[in-house]
């Protein structure tokens, strides 16, 4: 008995050691590896993810919804937007908007970046390409909050705490991506990951033609050091010179066409959101007033009769979601020649801001054009040029900016009856909720959506 007892414990004894020592060949460890959930991908990949997520949150009611109904492109009618309408904006309305500009769109453009970076697997076009979009979202960001967290963001798991840059110091690092990128897509030859996965084939915006993309950093440039025309060091001659060699004509405007089947996959987000909450807005009725003041033939565009905010031209299933444009290359610089006192090119340049606008959107109309495009050095005034410039950047966020930058002048706007500041105009969003609880100790302080930021002081 005492032997059999010996001997089972052996056996038991013998057993524990094999498992112990053998588990990793019981095992296999390829078991716990999702073959559908890659852990790696190729960065063109990652490039159509990127630009689609750029254009449903600039496109989207969260950014060009609330701006266009304090800019009186919109009217809030209902709900969440009749109080936005009338100023009642808080930090949790921003949310979602942050979120997608940082976790998503700025994300998988870093993510890009860093994958294209890596000395023996050089891949400068993918990189200038994501450069571009993620300059787009820091600046859309920075037009909204201010200081923002950008040096010490997108680290991963080593900093979940970013700490903010302010206003100049985020302009300076745009303005050096945007520079870093063209030099990145006027490398010559092919990508190292182009071997493997052609860009062209998922390049949603320009289908990889890389000196599109070149003229749209160029453009870009000029747009985010005019932002900063209030300020000291600015430079009418740096725009001008960058925007002759940005967007050239409409063919080239960055801008992501939606496919527009109507499955709210692949639509343009301003038709999702009155699809969604039909009657929540509407297009206001002192601009179509403006419009129809003037018979100005971009009302086709801009109005379809019905509550669809963007109108045809921006707010429909099929219509593009608008970055940057040939018509406000165009505004730019007759501002900026005006500025320098050349009032003759200022006129000229105003003349075909004006018609370009009407091209964008295939409304053009000579006779309206010959009163409303025959600007001479003795009668463009800036009042014309900004005023006109609103008109053609309907349903467009940039154009808020436009209007901070000169104090609310161009155009004169009468605050809603029913506002909730007293009928002081917005001036900034709010920083996010989740924001302020995650990452509190590096918020900055700040008032109200009332506060001015740096750049427009």
């Amino acid at each position: 008995m005492k032997n059999r007892h010996l001997r089972y414990l052996t056996n038991i004894l013998l057993m524990v050691v094999i498992l112990t020592t053998s588990c990793k060949k019981w095992v296999d460890p390829s078991l716990n590896i999702d073959p559908d959930n890659p852990r790696d991908v190729y960065s063109a990949l990652i490039v159509p993810s990127a630009e689609g997520s750029l254009a449903f949150t600039m496109q989207g009611f969260d950014y060009v919804g609330v701006t266009g109904m304090w800019l009186q492109y919109f009217e809030g009618l209902d709900r969440q937007a009749y109080g936005m309408y009338n100023y009642s904006f808080t930090s949790d309305d921003c949310d979602n908007l942050y979120t997608s500009l940082y976790a998503s769109t700025m994300e998988d453009c870093q993510k890009i970046i860093d994958k294209t970076s890596v000395a023996d697997a050089a891949s400068p076009h993918m990189k200038g390409m994501a450069e571009v979009l993620k300059a787009t979202a820091l600046g859309t960001a920075v037009g909204l909050w201010g200081s923002i967290p950008n040096s010490t963001a997108f680290q991963g798991n080593t900093q979940l705490k970013p700490t903010f840059d302010d206003e100049q110091t985020v302009y300076a690092a745009i303005q050096t991506m945007l520079t870093d990128a063209i030099a990145n897509l006027s490398v010559a030859g092919t990508d190292y990951e182009e071997q493997y996965m052609k860009v062209a084939g998922q390049d949603l915006i320009y289908s990889g033609n890389l000196s599109k993309w070149i003229k749209a950093a160029y453009s870009l440039k000029a747009r985010y050091e005019l932002r900063l025309s209030r300020q000291s060091g600015f430079s009418a001659d740096d725009i001008l010179n960058n925007l002759a060699l940005g967007i050239n004509n409409k063919n080239n405007d960055f801008q992501l066409n939606f496919v527009g089947s109507e499955a709210f996959v692949d639509d343009n987000p301003l038709w999702e959101f009155t699809e969604d909450r039909y009657g929540y807005a509407g297009n206001n009725g002192n601009f179509l007033n403006l419009l129809n003041s003037n018979s100005d033939p971009r009302i086709a565009a801009f109005d379809d009769g019905d509550l669809f905010i963007g109108g045809p031209a921006l707010g429909y299933p099929s219509s593009p979601g608008l970055f940057m444009s040939y018509f406000e290359g165009l505004f730019i610089k007759a501002e900026c020649l005006f500025s320098k006192g050349d009032l003759p090119g200022a006129a000229t340049a105003y003349n075909a801001a004006v018609t370009a606008s009407l091209d964008k959107w295939d409304v053009t109309d000579a006779g309206w054009l010959a009163t409303n495009a025959a600007e001479t050095a003795g009668t463009i005034t800036l009042a014309k040029i900004m005023n006109a410039k609103y008109i053609a950047m309907y349903a467009e966020g940039e154009s808020w900016c436009d209007y901070r930058r000169y104090q609310f002048a161009y155009p004169a706007l009468v605050p809603p009856v029913n506002n909730a500041t007293s009928g002081v105009q917005p001036s900034s969003y709010p920083y996010p909720t989740n924001e302020k609880v995650s990452n509190a100790a590096n918020v900055p302080t700040r008032g109200g959506i009332t506060a001015k930021l740096w750049a427009f002081q």
